[in-house]
């Protein structure tokens, strides 16, 4: 621009020259040697005269010198358009104004999953009225020892570790918000040893069993898988999920109790898997042990829509708040059942499953505080609940049946889901950033 202004001044001085002494008026020639050359009151064609020999003209060339080739030049665009990423853009005025009281959150999780219960691993048998607890059996008629039915209910969910990341954005009149969280796999297991016969000098001592019962073409009979060495089953939980809502500001941003109506839209996902593992070796005497397996995995996933409210009481220092959600929505769900080697070395593989889709009602109850350190900086704590209806649970979702020997050796257990209702609790630790 500086170039521009001082050319524009030598030009407008020129034209001031000439006219006030149109005796000196001149234009300019190239030169043989490429030096501008006068032609005015003197002859061009004058060798005394061309470009800047041993003579000096009256007056000197104002354009600077110029050589042939490449043109020395530089070129700007006037239209002031400089695209859509540069400094004080409207892009850029966008982004600044969305990131202006944005604020990131990261929190630690440790939650607790409601237990599987106390739910028996078999079916009603003839041979007790309460088979979790010790009854005798009997082979070919002759009493062999004592056995249970075993239960879920050792099995424990809790403590279980996660993370989750919440961004919100505000808005003309509120603010979006999303999170995303997950866990990592949450397990129980118990395992079952001493059985068989008694230890060696125990003359009081009977054999212990764990058995699986089932009934007998679908009707309750006494029909018992007996394990003599071990039996072992295992529960593995996972829990991941976000939701996005729209949170509306208060009515009067400047009191100290902020109430902030939401609707949103929440996913959760939620697999589990239950395994049973029982060991017959017919008190030592098999070559190879029969290594029963039952094994069940459900698969839940949940979506639903969700409204709800955030209530604040705001200070200067800290910050208290309670938010209750409730959704209405759909559980797409899929239970697998495997089975192996539940009679017999040469069972079949036996796998079934079932899906489909079933409504499901969402509750979420979370309250929290937040210290203010900082301007835009707070370290969070708070305890959430969160209820889902109609969840498939992999342990109480087996039919435990046999239809008796048959040429393909295949047993009759197959998967049958139950629905339960569930819930995740526990924890929340984390830090606030605000922009």
């Amino acid at each position: 621009m500086k170039r521009r202004i001082v050319s524009f001044a030598v030009a407008v001085w020129g034209l001031l020259c000439a006219a006030s002494d149109p005796s000196q008026a001149q234009d300019w020639v190239t030169g043989s040697d490429g030096v501008a050359s006068v032609r005015g009151p003197y002859s061009s064609t004058s060798p005394a005269y061309s470009g800047y020999g041993n003579s000096i003209p009256e007056k000197w060339p104002t354009t600077p010198s110029y050589y042939e080739g490449a043109a020395r030049t530089w070129t700007e665009d006037i239209s002031r358009d400089r695209g859509g990423l540069y400094e004080d853009s409207p892009l850029d005025k966008f982004i600044g104004d969305m990131s202006k009281g944005s604020y990131f959150r990261v929190e630690y999780l440790n939650w607790s999953y409601k237990d599987p219960g106390d739910v028996l691993l078999g079916s009603a048998t003839n041979a007790s009225l309460t088979p979790s607890e010790k009854f005798d059996v009997t082979l070919n008629q002759l009493f062999a020892g004592e056995a249970r039915v075993a239960t879920t209910s050792r099995l424990k969910l809790h403590n279980n570790n996660g993370i989750r990341g919440t961004l919100g954005i505000p808005l003309i009149s509120g603010t979006i918000e999303g999170n995303v969280f997950s866990f990592q796999t949450g397990a129980d297991h118990e395992t079952i040893t001493g059985l068989g016969a008694p230890a060696p000098g125990n003359l009081i001592g009977v054999p212990q069993f764990i058995a699986t019962s089932t009934l007998s073409n679908d009707v309750v009979g006494s029909n018992l898988f007996l394990y003599d060495s071990s039996f072992t089953q295992t529960m593995t939980s996972n829990l991941w999920g976000a939701e996005a809502n729209y949170i509306l500001d208060s009515y009067d941003p400047r009191s100290e109790i902020q109430i902030r109506p939401l609707a949103g839209f929440r996913y959760a996902g939620a697999g589990e898997d239950h395994t049973q593992i029982g060991v017959f070796d017919q008190q030592g005497q098999l070559p190879i042990p029969i290594v029963s397996v039952i094994r069940s995995r459900a698969k839940n996933d949940i979506y639903a829509p969700q409204i709800g409210v955030r209530m604040e009481y705001i200070h200067r220092w800290f910050t208290l708040g309670v938010e209750p959600k409730v959704g209405l929505g759909m559980n797409n769900y899929t239970s697998d059942l495997t089975v192996e080697r539940l009679r017999a070395l040469n069972d079949d593989t036996v796998v079934t499953r079932a899906s489909g889709s079933r409504i499901s009602a969402t509750g979420d109850l979370g309250v929290y505080a937040k210290l203010h350190l900082a301007t835009n900086f707070s370290v969070t704590v708070g305890y959430q609940i969160i209820f889902v209806d109609n969840v498939v649970r992999p342990h109480d979702s087996i039919y435990y049946n046999d239809n008796g020997p048959s040429p393909t050796f295949k047993a009759d257990l197959r998967t049958k889901p139950s629905f339960d209702l569930m819930y995740y609790q526990g924890i929340n630790v984390g830090g606030e950033l605000r922009f």
